[in-house]
This record gives structure tokens, C-alpha cells and sequence, in this order.
């Protein structure tokens, strides 16, 4: 029972410090979209493009140092790569969905809501699969 206590209170940090990231990473997003498409004149779906690029680099090391305070190993870069990818382009082409399905005037609300989603499963992937510390199989010796 303990050991489970300990768990919650950990993970209650790790949400805690994702909530943090996610918050960061939503404001940043609308931020980097809205200067790249209205500052610099770029098209709205590239605009998202490049946002979601930025975001990439800024989340992983953050979720590496801070959220899960792991190590950085290629085994934990290539299986976020991959969560991330597929994450990246299912966000990517739900917004650009959404957004021509509902107009334009509504795209930073929908940019706000496919973020709130994704980012509650990537919280679970992360956590269970990607970084998860490994523990060492206990070697059997001979007690001769």
C-alpha cells in the first residue's frame, strides 16, 4: 500500500510538471502559429507546420530534464521520434481538417482543443512506454 501511495505522489509530480509543459507548449503553439501567419505573412497550414516542428525540439528536452527526468538514451529519442511523429501528423491533419470543415475563424479554438486531447494521451504513452525507466533483469547466480 505504501509503494502505491509513493507511485500516486510521484506521478502527481510528473502530471503536475506535464500540466506545466502542456500549458507552456499551448501558449508557445498559438504564439508561433499566430507570429508566423500574421507577422510574417506565411500560410496558416505551413505556419502550423513549423510551430509543431519548434514544439518537437522544445517538448522532448523538456519532457527528458524535467517531467520524467530520465536520461538521454537513442532508444528513448527514437520511440519518441515515433509517438511523436505519429502524434504530430495526426494532430497536424485533424486541425487542417477541422479547420476546413469549420472555416478559419475558428482554427486557434480548434488548435486548442485537438492539443488538450492529444496531449492527455501523450501524457499515458510517454509515461508507460517511452519514458519509462527499464529495470535490469536480477541476474541468477550460482551460490557455490
Amino acid at each position: 500500500m505504501f509503494k502505491n501511495m509513493l507511485k500516486l505522489i510521484k506521478n502527481k509530480k510528473k502530471i503536475t510538471k506535464f500540466l506545466l509543459l502542456w500549458i507552456s507548449s499551448y501558449w508557445l503553439n498559438l504564439f508561433i502559429t499566430f507570429f508566423c501567419n500574421k507577422i510574417l505573412e506565411i500560410n496558416i497550414d505551413l505556419s502550423y507546420f513549423i510551430t509543431i516542428f519548434f514544439l518537437t525540439i522544445y517538448q522532448f528536452w523538456l519532457s527528458l530534464k524535467v517531467v520524467f527526468k530520465t536520461k538521454f538514451s537513442f532508444k528513448i529519442l527514437i520511440k519518441y521520434l515515433v509517438i511523436l511523429f505519429s502524434f504530430s501528423m495526426f494532430n497536424y491533419f485533424l486541425v487542417i481538417f477541422l479547420k476546413n470543415y469549420f472555416w478559419e475563424e475558428y482554427f486557434y479554438i480548434i488548435i486548442v482543443l485537438v492539443i488538450t486531447i492529444m496531449s492527455i494521451m501523450k501524457f499515458i504513452i510517454y509515461n508507460n512506454f517511452v519514458f519509462k525507466e527499464l529495470k535490469r533483469p536480477v541476474s541468477l547466480k550460482s551460490s557455490s
